[in-house]
Protein backbone atom coordinates (compact mmCIF):
# COMPACT_ATOMS: atom_id res chain seq x y z
CA UNK A 1 0.00 0.00 0.00
CA UNK A 2 2.77 2.48 0.72
CA UNK A 3 4.07 2.42 -2.89
CA UNK A 4 0.50 3.06 -4.12
CA UNK A 5 0.18 5.94 -1.65
CA UNK A 6 3.38 7.52 -2.97
CA UNK A 7 2.41 6.93 -6.62
CA UNK A 8 -0.88 8.75 -6.01
CA UNK A 9 1.08 11.67 -4.54
CA UNK A 10 3.10 11.77 -7.76
CA UNK A 11 -0.13 11.71 -9.80
CA UNK A 12 -1.41 14.73 -7.82
CA UNK A 13 -3.12 12.92 -4.97
CA UNK A 14 -3.40 14.57 -1.58
CA UNK A 15 -4.17 13.05 1.77
CA UNK A 16 -7.81 12.33 2.43
CA UNK A 17 -7.56 13.88 5.90
CA UNK A 18 -6.32 17.12 4.26
CA UNK A 19 -9.53 17.71 2.33
CA UNK A 20 -11.32 21.00 3.00
CA UNK A 21 -14.46 19.06 4.01
CA UNK A 22 -12.68 16.63 6.33
CA UNK A 23 -14.23 18.05 9.52
CA UNK A 24 -17.58 16.68 8.35
CA UNK A 25 -16.09 13.15 8.38
CA UNK A 26 -13.29 13.05 10.96
CA UNK A 27 -12.09 14.92 14.00
CA UNK A 28 -8.34 15.48 14.26
CA UNK A 29 -7.01 15.13 17.82
CA UNK A 30 -3.90 17.30 17.75
CA UNK A 31 -3.18 16.68 21.45
CA UNK A 32 -2.24 13.07 20.59
CA UNK A 33 -0.12 13.95 17.56
CA UNK A 34 3.62 14.31 17.11
CA UNK A 35 4.32 17.98 16.44
CA UNK A 36 2.08 19.90 14.07
CA UNK A 37 2.06 17.24 11.43
CA UNK A 38 1.70 18.71 7.93
CA UNK A 39 -0.12 15.57 6.80
CA UNK A 40 -3.22 16.89 8.58
CA UNK A 41 -3.21 20.48 7.29
CA UNK A 42 -6.29 21.29 5.27
CA UNK A 43 -5.55 21.93 1.62
CA UNK A 44 -7.57 23.76 -1.02
CA UNK A 45 -8.49 20.68 -3.01
CA UNK A 46 -11.03 20.36 -5.75
CA UNK A 47 -12.79 17.28 -4.42
CA UNK A 48 -15.20 15.67 -6.84
CA UNK A 49 -15.69 12.39 -4.96
CA UNK A 50 -17.07 11.70 -1.48
CA UNK A 51 -14.78 11.40 1.53
CA UNK A 52 -13.19 7.96 1.32
CA UNK A 53 -12.19 6.21 4.55
CA UNK A 54 -10.79 3.33 2.47
CA UNK A 55 -8.54 5.50 0.30
CA UNK A 56 -4.85 4.63 0.24
CA UNK A 57 -4.41 8.37 0.87
CA UNK A 58 -6.15 8.13 4.28
CA UNK A 59 -3.86 7.59 7.27
CA UNK A 60 -4.83 5.25 10.08
CA UNK A 61 -6.49 6.44 13.26
CA UNK A 62 -3.29 6.27 15.35
CA UNK A 63 -0.64 7.12 12.75
CA UNK A 64 1.74 9.80 14.12
CA UNK A 65 0.49 9.33 17.69
CA UNK A 66 2.77 10.34 20.57
CA UNK A 67 0.86 8.32 23.17
CA UNK A 68 -0.67 5.34 21.31
CA UNK A 69 -4.02 7.11 21.35
CA UNK A 70 -5.89 7.96 18.14
CA UNK A 71 -5.01 11.16 16.29
CA UNK A 72 -8.37 10.97 14.50
CA UNK A 73 -11.85 9.82 15.28
CA UNK A 74 -14.50 9.22 12.68
CA UNK A 75 -18.14 10.14 13.00
CA UNK A 76 -19.36 6.96 11.33
CA UNK A 77 -17.99 4.41 13.84
CA UNK A 78 -19.23 1.33 12.04
CA UNK A 79 -16.79 2.16 9.22
CA UNK A 80 -13.72 2.36 11.49
CA UNK A 81 -12.37 -0.91 10.09
CA UNK A 82 -11.87 0.77 6.68
CA UNK A 83 -9.71 3.68 7.74
CA UNK A 84 -6.01 3.40 7.07
CA UNK A 85 -6.28 0.27 4.92
CA UNK A 86 -3.71 0.16 2.14
CA UNK A 87 -4.50 -3.07 0.33
CA UNK A 88 -5.08 -1.36 -2.99
CA UNK A 89 -6.72 1.57 -4.66
CA UNK A 90 -10.29 2.15 -3.57
CA UNK A 91 -13.19 2.78 -5.93
CA UNK A 92 -12.97 6.53 -5.22
CA UNK A 93 -9.18 6.58 -5.61
CA UNK A 94 -9.70 5.31 -9.14
CA UNK A 95 -12.68 7.58 -9.78
CA UNK A 96 -10.68 10.61 -8.63
CA UNK A 97 -7.81 9.71 -10.97
CA UNK A 98 -10.20 9.28 -13.89
CA UNK A 99 -11.78 12.66 -13.20
CA UNK A 100 -8.43 14.42 -12.68
CA UNK A 101 -7.03 13.10 -15.96
CA UNK A 102 -10.36 13.38 -17.81
CA UNK A 103 -10.55 9.64 -18.50
CA UNK A 104 -14.29 9.40 -18.21
CA UNK A 105 -14.75 7.98 -21.71
CA UNK A 106 -16.86 10.92 -22.90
Amino acid sequence: GTPLHEILHALSGDHEQSRPDRDEWIQVLYKNMKNDNGNFRKEKLDTKVPYDYSSVMQYGLSDFSINDKPVMTIYDNHLEFLIGEREGLSFYDLKNLNLYYDCTGD
